[in-house]
């Protein structure tokens, strides 16, 4: 079986690798992915674009970073918060398992200016037929254009897998760490803003902050383990497959989590802080650990989807999660405790009546504990009408309490205790795959009361009307002999502009042209264009890395181009890029978030390399 690893059919390799989710366990049918190692989109290495299409840091790789892209989640419990920093963490539910025919290993590397590196890594190899492991790393170190900018980021995740056997029994597990840091100078003062405005002083490091010795730094740790029993099991045949039945299985997850958000500030200024309580000590220091423990029976289908058979898969699970969080400052020790134990009983259902249509719901229902009343509903509808179409169509609601940070925050630099209703949400939903002309739409309508922000004041409030979002995505894939076209389109619209702030468009797209050397070699050279329309972007709180309202600055929206050229060298991709090449051009300002602009003109290197045994 090929692996796929170079999709222009060059040099493909025997060897097969295969990964896959949590979702690995429910699901009578294996589903894994097969690595892919192609061109495809290599340049966007930053994790800031795994959840948007625009740069919405505060300026460099590693910083705080605001999501544009409006999506409201149903939490399953506590919410803490704390996480601007959460897309350079590897978490343990995105954590992958593998099936590796030969031991494979990734490597990659990128380096800029000002010795910016980004490096990740990742192994993964079987050790006979029942056990596999992997291990999977990553740091960012990007000292940023602006003084007192410097973020370091270093991640760690191992996943196991055990099937022993007849694979009666099987064990996912996962074990997560981070530790983080970055430097916050609480963006241009206002003087240096007017300056960058008209670009009167180039050399950046002269541009006056407005702090000097603060810093965030956070930690996570934390494992998962998942077991699985079958009850009934059907038999194999002489291939090893499993024959036609039903699968009744037992699981149970165990997972812990530790999070830990300091902010300190050595030389706390009572012009910038709102409060300063003590100016001889200063910082924040948040802990937070949780456990949850789901017990689940499963009932699984060994069938496919053919034209004659259903098929119908569904999970009824209990959970209970212990949590404990505290909040230490050195003014009076231990400031204030929550322990609590939240309990839920929840399930999900996927029925397929025949391949072309299949129906999905899911719930859970918080009875006990902080989030008692939390409430999670959402179904869908999949159709395939012909062979080359599929739509879905669905609905969400939930009701759940706001983010904890949001309610409870004390710190040397202001405070918040406030009492809120909880958030209500309804979302109808529809999307259009059509993958015979490489196009997806995805369309989104969200109700929602109750709505939990930061104000103008960077004080927490709730919305005391409804909001309505309307959110309509478009990708598209054209290809015109050597010429490819890729675009990413992001509409969002809101009733309530003075409170939900988001640029109305946001866009990505890229234009390439591919070639190979000697007929083996492939390479790429184009252009991305990346940007947004220009709205009231939130301002910056350093001390909770909280995002808040602002009126008195509006961006002049987004647009920034990278020129690269990238080519694959056996297994091997290596890439050259310059970043922002269209900085200053036309007047172009890049100040998406208020006096924390973007880094100016940048040259990047880096590689990607892939070793099998």
């Amino acid at each position: 079986m090929k692996s796929g690893f170079d999709s222009s059919g060059v040099s493909r390799d025997t060897s097969r690798v295969e990964t896959a989710g949590l979702e690995l366990s429910e699901s009578g049918i294996q589903r894994m992915e097969r690595l892919t190692y192609s061109l495809d989109r290599f340049q966007f290495y930053q994790p800031v674009y795994h959840s948007q299409l625009v740069n919405s840091t505060l300026g460099n790789t590693g910083t705080a970073i605001q999501n544009l892209h409006f999506s409201p989640q149903f939490n399953g419990g506590l919410n803490w918060g704390f996480e601007t920093f959460l897309p350079y963490t590897l978490e343990l539910k995105n954590t992958r398992f593998y099936d590796a025919q030969s031991p494979y290993t990734e490597a990659a590397y990128t380096q800029g200016s000002k010795q910016e590196a980004f490096f990740r890594i990742l192994h993964t190899q079987n050790v006979g037929k029942s056990f596999n492991f992997g291990i999977e790393f990553q740091r960012v170190n990007s000292p940023g254009t602006y003084l007192r900018q410097t973020a370091v980021h270093s991640a760690l995740r191992m996943n196991f897998w055990f099937r022993p056997g007849t694979e009666r029994y099987q064990a996912l597990a996962g074990i997560v760490y981070h530790k983080g840091a970055s430097f916050e100078n609480g963006g241009l003062t206002s003087e240096s803003d007017s300056i960058y405005q008209t670009n009167t002083v180039p050399n950046r490091q002269l541009y006056a902050v407005n702090l000097e010795k603060a810093r965030n730094k956070v930690f996570r740790n934390g494992f998962l383990l998942r077991q699985t029993y079958d009850l009934i099991r059907p038999a194999k045949d002489s291939s090893g497959h499993l024959q036609e039945g039903a699968i009744f299985r037992l699981q149970h997850t165990i997972q812990y989590n530790l999070n830990r958000y300091s902010y300190d500030d050595e030389n706390p200024g009572n012009a910038y802080y709102p409060v300063v309580v003590d100016s001889s000590r200063g910082f924040v220091d948040y802990f937070a650990t949780q456990w949850e423990s789901e017990a689940a029976l499963l009932k699984l289908s060994t069938v496919a989807d053919t034209a004659k058979q259903m098929r119908w898969e569904a999970k009824a699970f209990l959970k209970q999660q212990p949590v404990h969080v505290w909040m230490v400052i050195p003014l009076n020790g231990a400031a204030y405790k929550l322990q609590f134990i939240n309990q839920s009983v929840g399930g999900k259902i996927d029925y397929s009546i025949r391949p072309s249509l299949k129906f999905q719901a899911a719930t859970e229902a918080f009875y006990a504990g902080y989030n008692s009343g939390d409430l999670h509903l959402s179904s869908a509808v999949v159709i395939r009408p012909v062979r080359f179409v599929e739509l879905t169509a669905g609905v969400e609601s939930f009701r759940q309490e706001p983010v904890y940070q949001l309610k409870r925050f004390i710190s040397n630099f202001g405070s918040w205790n406030t009492t809120f209703k909880k958030i209500n949400l309804l979302r109808v939903f529809g999307n259009i795959e059509l993958p015979q002309i490489n196009t997806s739409i995805q369309v989104s309508n969200q109700l929602i009361s109750n709505w939990v922000l930061m104000g103008e004041n960077a004080q927490p409030l709730q919305a005391t009307t409804n909001r309505n979002v309307f959110t309509a995505q478009l990708e598209h894939k054209l290809h015109v002999k050597k010429w490819h076209l890729y675009s990413r389109i992001l509409f969002q619209q809101s009733n309530g502009n003075s409170q939900i702030r988001l640029p109305a468009l946001q866009f990505q797209e890229s234009i390439f042209r591919e070639g190979r050397i000697s007929k083996t070699t492939p390479w790429r050279m184009g252009i991305d264009v990346m940007g947004c329309t220009a709205f009231y972007a939130n301002a910056y709180q350093p001390q909770s890395g909280l995002f808040y309202l602002q009126n008195s600055h509006k961006n002049s929206g987004l647009l920034q181009a990278n020129v690269y050229v990238s080519v694959k060298i056996r297994r091997a991709r290596i890439f050259a890029m310059l970043e922002h090449f269209n900085a200053g051009m036309g007047g172009m300002i890049a100040d998406l978030i208020p006096y924390y602009p973007l880094s100016d003109r940048l040259v990047k290197i880096g590689f990607n390399w892939v070793f099998f045994d």
